[in-house]
C-alpha cells in the first residue's frame, strides 16, 4: 500500500508499504479521508514524533464488512488512574495513531475494533475525519465550563478554533468572537456564525476565552480578555513557554487557567454525531498521491489552506 511516511525530522515521503494485517481485536480500515494536523507539522520539523512512521490521526473510513466509520486515534492503556476516573484521554501510557503506531494518511490502517464509531447516514468523508479535531473543540468548552449561555472568546481561526465555534454555537452560547491574523480565516469564521470577527479580543469581556493558538503572547491575551471569575482554555501549543506576567489579574481577578488535551470517548462519539450536520466546505481535499508535496507546502508556511484532507474516494 502506499503511505505518507515520517523518514527522519524535517523529511516526509509517499512510501511504498506493506499491506498491515490485524491481529486480536483489530479491523482493517480502507481509509477515505484523512487530514494533516498542526501537530503533524510540528512533530515532523522538530523530530518530537517517534519515527520512521506514517502519519494521520484524524481519519474515517470504510471496514471489511463494509461499515462507514470514523475512528478515535487514541489507545489508552484502560488500566491506570486517568482511565480508571474516566479521562481515558490523560492515560499515562495512551497510544496514539498517526503518532505512536500507525496513521491513516495511507490507504489502509489497522484499528482496535473498540476504537470506531460508525458515522451517520449521509455524513461525507470529511465530516469523519474532522470529528476528531471537532472533538477537541467539544472538550475545551467543557474543560471551561461549557459554552451555554456564555460570552465566549476563540483565539485563532484555525481547525480547532474553527471547530470550538460551531461547537460553541450548537451547544447555545450567547455570543462567540473569534480572531485571527488572516482576513481569509476571520471570513470563513463569520461564515459560521461568529458574532464578531477581529484581530483583538476586547479586555475584560468573556466568560471563557479559548485560546487555539498557544503562544506566550496569545495565553496573555487570553487572560487579559477574561471578566472577573472567567476562565482561560489553553488548547493550542505553538510554543512551550507559559508567561504568567497576569498573576496578579489571575488572583484578585479570581480568573482560571485551565488546560486541555484530546477528548473523552464519550465527547469523541458526540463529536461524530456534530460533524455529520456540517459540510466543511472549507477544508481542502487533495488525492494520496499530493500528500508529500502538500504536507511539505503547509510546513513551509506556503499554503493557504485552513485545513488539508487526502481522500481516496469522491465526497458525499
Amino acid at each position: 500500500m502506499k503511505g505518507l511516511l515520517f523518514r527522519e525530522p524535517g523529511k516526509v515521503v509517499l512510501s511504498d508499504l506493506a499491506d498491515p494485517t490485524p491481529g486480536e481485536g483489530e479491523v482493517l480500515v480502507a481509509v477515505k479521508a484523512a487530514g494533516i494536523c498542526g501537530s503533524d507539522l510540528h512533530g515532523v520539523s522538530d523530530g518530537m514524533y517517534p519515527y520512521p512512521a506514517v502519519l494521520g490521526h484524524e481519519f474515517a473510513g470504510v471496514t471489511e464488512d463494509g461499515r462507514r466509520v470514523a475512528v478515535n486515534p487514541q489507545v489508552p492503556c484502560r488500566g491506570c488512574g486517568s482511565c480508571l476516573a474516566g479521562a481515558s484521554n490523560l492515560c499515562t501510557a495512551n497510544n496514539i495513531m498517526g503518532i505512536t503506531r500507525s496513521g491513516a494518511v495511507a490507504e489502509t490502517v489497522v484499528v482496535p475494533a473498540d476504537r470506531i464509531v460508525e458515522l451517520p447516514d449521509g455524513a461525507s468523508w470529511t465530516a469523519g475525519a474532522m470529528a476528531e479535531v471537532v472533538a477537541n473543540g467539544i472538550h475545551a468548552l467543557a474543560r471551561g465550563g461549557g459554552a451555554a449561555g456564555k460570552r465566549i472568546g476563540v483565539i485563532g481561526a484555525g481547525p480547532i478554533g474553527l471547530a470550538t465555534l460551531m461547537c460553541a454555537r450548537h451547544d447555545g452560547a450567547e455570543t462567540v468572537s473569534i480572531t485571527d491574523l488572516s482576513e481569509a480565516r476571520l471570513a470563513v469564521a463569520a461564515r459560521l456564525g461568529a458574532d464578531t470577527v477581529d484581530t483583538t479580543l476586547d479586555e475584560e469581556a468573556f466568560d471563557l476565552v479559548v485560546d487555539a493558538v498557544g503562544t506566550p503572547g496569545t495565553r496573555t491575551a487570553s487572560l487579559a480578555a477574561l471578566r472577573r471569575g472567567g476562565t482561560a482554555v489553553w488548547i493550542g501549543v505553538n510554543a512551550p513557554e507559559a508567561s504568567l506576567n497576569a498573576s496578579m489579574d489571575i488572583v484578585v481577578g479570581e480568573r482560571t487557567v485551565a488546560g486541555s488535551f484530546a477528548y473523552t470517548d464519550e465527547e469523541f462519539v458526540a463529536a461524530v454525531q456534530l460533524a455529520a450536520r456540517h459540510s466543511f466546505d472549507w477544508v481542502d481535499t487533495y488525492s494520496l498521491d499530493e500528500s508529500e508535496r502538500v504536507f511539505e507546502k503547509l510546513a513551509a508556511g506556503q499554503s493557504g489552506s485552513i485545513k488539508a484532507h487526502f481522500t481516496m474516494e469522491a465526497q458525499l
